[in-house]
């Protein structure tokens, strides 16, 4: 069911979009069956989603500009396979939250590149992405932010990005055969993603058009940062036991089981400040925040604990330490608080 509502809600946004959906996923999957399964069964679950995308939006493609991307990132794919094959799952896993971190950062807080007009742009680009869809399955970020220097319409954007990726995905499909990373779990695993992947792309198609794409991006871009927050901690018990990025030492445990106490939190509760994260700055006293999780983080270090709430005991609902702040509770459905702590968060 996890692994189903994770893929409906990626190929929502990707349907809307015309990307992100392997950025939303990845991070969940990866907690939910380890990031060895995730990556090519997402890789076979987004090749559909893209080729449902590229049907869509075919007749608004740039030829040129898709070959000097493409031909790089096949390159670059079997050094991104190799690399998962390789390297430890726990180092993998905080490339992923790395490269989740600097993404959502280059959006939030409103960087703007110059027109990358030459040639090797794109051929740095499309090898790079490459090797992160090979790796992570998450070869989208450096070609969205090239994308994003090229001035194409809406339209363009979208059918360039989905013509890409089908055919990415068709040679990352091919590349985890041939590596013999096609498990019966991970077969197993993407024959449960993909009917969620058709109700998805048919929810975003039904909405692509009647709101503000920027509305949902920045959504999106809220939700991967508070998908960080698991990720920042050592080892997450959410069906199973997953390795985390181990920036704050410490676990992510499920609330107790305890009669009458429901499960998951969900719904308005107090914020109690701990200690004054400047992205907590101006939060009123006894204010409420909106909660939806059944697990949380148990810091093994007191002195990152920005923010506590109780359920019925307490437990850590937002910690800081340096430049990394993380949140428990949902700031985009906590109404005027959470405007105010994400406010706070991209004036830093």
């Amino acid at each position: 069911m996890l692994i189903a509502l994770v893929v409906f809600f990626a190929a929502f946004m990707q349907s809307l979009l015309g990307f992100g959906g392997a950025l939303i996923a990845m991070p969940l999957l990866a907690t939910l069956v380890g990031i060895h399964t995730a990556t090519p069964a997402f890789a076979i679950v987004g090749t559909l989603a893209t080729l449902l995308n590229a049907i869509r939006w075919r007749s608004h493609t740039s030829r040129p500009d898709l070959i000097r991307l493409i031909v790089p990132a096949v390159m670059g794919i079997p050094l991104g396979i190799s690399i998962l094959a390789r390297v430890d799952s726990a180092v993998v896993t905080h490339g992923l939250g790395v490269l989740l971190l600097i993404y959502v950062g280059y959006h939030l807080l409103g960087f703007v590149l110059p027109p990358l007009q030459h040639p090797a742009w794109a051929y740095a680009t499309g090898f790079s992405s490459g090797v992160l869809s090979g790796a992570f399955n998450t070869g989208g970020p450096p070609v969205i932010v090239f994308a994003s220097t090229r001035q194409w319409s809406p339209d363009q954007f979208r059918g360039n990005l989905q013509t890409y990726f089908l055919i990415i995905s068709l040679f990352l499909v091919a590349g985890h055969w041939l590596s013999g990373n096609l498990t019966g779990h991970v077969w197993h695993t993407a024959l449960i993603g993909i009917p969620a992947l058709v109700a998805g792309q048919f929810a975003g198609s039904r909405l692509c058009g009647r709101v503000k794409p920027d509305v949902f991006r920045r959504l999106a871009l809220v939700l991967l940062l508070l998908l960080g927050l698991q990720l920042l901690f050592t080892t997450s018990h959410e069906d199973g036991e997953h390795r985390g990025l181990d920036w704050f030492a410490g676990d992510v445990v499920h609330f107790p089981r305890v009669a009458g106490l429901k499960v998951p939190h969900m719904g308005w509760n107090q914020l109690r400040i701990v200690r004054p994260a400047p992205p907590l700055a101006g939060f009123p006293e006894g204010g409420s925040v909106y909660f939806v999780h059944s697990y949380y983080a148990v810091p093994r270090d007191p002195a990152v604990v920005a923010a506590e709430t109780d359920y019925p005991t307490p437990f850590v609902s937002a910690v800081w330490r340096d430049h990394v702040f993380a949140t428990q509770f949902h700031p985009e459905k906590s109404q005027s608080t959470g405007l105010q702590v994400l406010q706070n968060f991209a004036e830093l």
